[in-house]
């Protein structure tokens, strides 16, 4: 519970027991007549804002007492005692079943706000499924979409560069044959995490685009800033030391970057056509030995 919500509660219990202790008072020396006995009922619901069962209970209980002392020690009997007692015997009653009702709905209310949690935590469950890689927890295909999109729209409004790197290792397929996919899966996994820690900034994404292939966007980042983080990011994949048994590696495993920058100066940026050129750099990559970065030609 909060500071301020505690602060609240216990205001509430003071203004509950000065209640009670004023319609006390006033039981004792007013006359019965007056039903004065009927307020200790408003001192239930006033306890109701503190939102405890416990502290409704309790004062059920201190209500409770004071009817019972103030029969006993009242000034101003002028009624049969059988009609006393029936008298006390009702508001007691009234008493019990506006705090019996204040219990029940308090709890409802912590059952809803427990359920509301409950259904919060399935809804970001549900949003981290439908936004992340199951395998390698990185954004999937469609969120990149997304804001790969809006990346661009907002680099238009701005006139600001933005740059794509796409990310393909090398030889995967011969390592996941002859690894196993466990291993082939571990590997992505790493790889993965090696090029998010590469990322500097929040407003950077890596993507698992399809397969082995894997998307970095760059906002307002030049197309030296977008080599040098490929550089980075080709040269940490490398120091994983995950061997490679492949005949025509026989080494680490490394992966091939393409790199796409585009200055919305003249023309504004298309997501399609950014993903082609980062393409075709990464293709050229592969083209010219592999375990290598290439940059998009104009």
């Amino acid at each position: 519970m909060t500071q301020p919500a505690e602060r609240l509660r216990y205001d509430i219990i003071v203004l509950s027991l000065l209640l009670a202790l004023t319609v006390f008072i006033l039981d004792i020396y007013v006359p019965p007549r007056f039903a004065v006995d009927a307020l200790y009922s408003l001192v239930i619901v006033v306890s109701l804002a503190s939102g405890s069962a416990q502290v409704i209970h309790a004062f059920a209980w201190g209500c409770t007492a004071l009817l019972l002392i103030g029969y006993f020690i009242s000034t101003s009997i002028i009624l049969p005692t059988w009609l006393l007692l029936l008298n006390r015997g009702l508001f007691l009653v009234v008493v019990w079943i506006t705090a019996i009702l204040g219990m029940r709905l308090i709890n409802i209310q912590r059952q809803l706000q427990k359920k509301e949690t409950e259904l919060q935590d399935t809804n970001r469950e549900l949003e981290q499924l439908a936004r992340y890689d199951s395998l390698t927890s990185v954004a999937n295909r469609l969120y990149f979409d997304e804001e790969l999109e809006a990346e661009c729209d907002r680099a238009n409004r701005g006139e600001t560069p933005l740059s794509l790197l796409m990310i393909d290792v090398d030889y995967f397929k011969n390592y996941n044959d002859i690894m196993g996919h466990q291993e082939g899966d571990q590997c992505l996994i790493s790889i993965a995490k090696t090029i998010r820690n590469q990322l500097r900034r929040p407003g950077d994404l890596v993507a698992r685009y399809g397969g082995e292939e894997f998307a970095v966007i760059l906002p307002v980042t030049t197309v030296e800033g977008a080599a040098e983080r490929a550089e980075d990011i080709r040269r940490a994949v490398t120091k994983l030391a995950i061997y490679h048994p492949d005949a025509r590696v026989e080494g680490p495993v490394t992966v091939s970057v393409g790199v796409a920058s585009i200055l919305p100066e003249k023309k504004k940026i298309d997501p399609a056509e950014i993903i082609h050129k980062a393409d075709a750099a990464l293709y050229r990559a592969k083209r010219e030995g592999r375990h290598c970065v290439r940059v998009a030609e104009d």
